[in-house]
């Protein structure tokens, strides 16, 4: 019989663990809203803040203090990203609505939009469909299996994408500020140098895997709209996607767009128009119901941030002190760092088996492989793993238990570890070790 341990997390790129004051602030809303469903006091706390709650649910529900109060929530994220405090904020139940927004505001501005294959394939998806539904362009620069294979750097990135924008006329710009591969993209450097030879009207950028995770202050500077979500390094467990306008030049137009599209049924998401509402004071009699809780778990998230220890720049520091260790580990174990030691700039380590055997196996396969050790992370075809670095020291027992793991996955054979007969499928799963 095997003996069963915990999987070892490395998969906060996909699905991050919600923190510890994210699980408070649920426990004591999920109490508020089970006590008092529909109850005045909730849109009343909502709206205003923890003490318009009574006073025996403020003694017993002492969590819940952290929230602010909606506008006093949307100050603490502009502060979070770096954003301007008059930058709008707005908020929906799925990012996909924001990237919708985003694709109409980047072709009412640009003729044709720089992207690259670093992009997340349904948000490009979204934006070529939002071109060919208004006759312009998109340009899409092949990027992501050089910087992998280390034939280019970050630094010659910025002067490629300038010399793309100025031969096909390319006059907006959508990057991620951090690909699923772990790439943190110069979006600051790339736009100006894009600028210094052409125009551009409009940049947006997706900071779906960068915010919690990386400084976002020169992504915001640079950008008109940065779209984000809170499910992943942020800690907020349960998805809602953020937008922030961060161009006084092109704001206004962003929140009439966001209108139009609201009115037309363009833009359909139940949780935009109730927060807009609400904030506007004008909630509406007929409204579709809608899931608050992810506000809650945000905002829970956020205060882990605020202590000094907690900040987004010293958990980088850390995860890269992490990653560098696991690099190490990597290459005496059967695997090859995706990344030059100078591109290493973010949390996630991208590791490619050496071994063809490996290589050939599907990611569904090397996935279920990577179960069965204990270890749960992202795979890919090609023999490629994502490893998420965790925002506190790998302790040596840690670092050998990976190491392990790592030469056990790059081994030979096709050895199966069956647990009670049955090979678990999802990557929460306790995995024999």
């Amino acid at each position: 019989m095997p003996t069963v341990c915990q999987t070892l997390y490395l998969d906060a790129a996909r699905l991050g663990p919600m923190s510890p004051q994210a699980q408070r602030m649920l426990h004591d809303f999920s109490r508020l809203t089970a006590e008092a469903p529909a109850s005045l006091y909730v849109e009343d706390f909502l709206r205003h803040g923890f003490a318009a709650l009574p006073e025996d649910d403020r003694q017993r529900l002492v969590a819940l203090s952290a929230w602010p109060g909606l506008a006093g929530w949307k100050d603490s994220l502009r502060r979070f990203v770096g954003a301007s405090a008059d930058a709008d904020v707005l908020v929906a139940g799925r990012s996909r609505s924001l990237m919708r927004l985003t694709a109409r505001c980047l072709f009412q501005r640009c003729r044709n939009v720089l992207t690259t294959d670093l992009s997340w394939p349904a948000y490009q998806e979204l934006l070529e469909g939002e071109a060919r539904r208004t006759g312009q362009g998109v340009t899409q620069v092949a990027v992501r299996e050089r910087l992998c294979s280390q034939q280019i750097s970050l630094d010659q990135l910025a002067v490629e994408l300038a010399q793309a924008a100025r031969r096909f006329r390319s006059d907006g710009l959508f990057l991620p500020a951090v690909d699923n591969f772990g790439i943190r993209v110069p979006v600051a450097e790339i736009s100006e140098a894009i600028r210094q030879q052409s125009q551009l009207h409009f940049v947006a950028t997706d900071a779906a895997q960068a915010i919690g995770h990386v400084p976002l202050l020169s992504d915001v500077e640079a950008s008109d709209l940065v779209i984000a979500g809170t499910h992943k390094w942020l800690g907020g467990y349960l998805p809602l996607g953020l937008a922030f306008l961060c161009n006084e030049q092109t704001r206004k137009e962003i929140v009439e767009t966001s209108e139009r599209m609201r009115a037309n049924e363009d833009l359909d998401d139940p949780l935009l128009d109730f927060l807009t509402d609400m904030e506007f004071g004008s909630l509406r009699t007929h409204t579709e119901t809608v899931n608050l809780t992810p506000l809650l778990t945000c905002c829970g998230a956020l205060q882990d941030f605020t202590c000094p220890n907690g900040r987004v720049e010293v958990s980088l520091r850390q995860q890269l002190t992490n990653a560098e260790a696991i690099r190490t580990l990597a290459e005496v174990n059967g695997w090859k760092p995706m990344l030059s030691v100078t591109d290493q700039r973010t949390g996630i380590v991208l590791l490619q088996c050496v071994r063809p055997s490996i290589q050939s196996l599907s990611a569904e396969a090397l996935r279920r492989r990577m179960q069965q050790v204990g270890f749960a992370a992202t795979a890919y075809e090609g023999g490629i793993i994502r490893l998420s670095m965790p925002r506190t020291v790998l302790e040596p027992e840690s670092l050998q238990r990976i190491g392990s793991t790592l030469q056990q996955l790059s081994a030979d054979h096709n050895h199966r570890t069956v647990i009670n007969g049955y090979i678990p499928a999802d990557h929460t799963a306790i995995a024999a070790c």
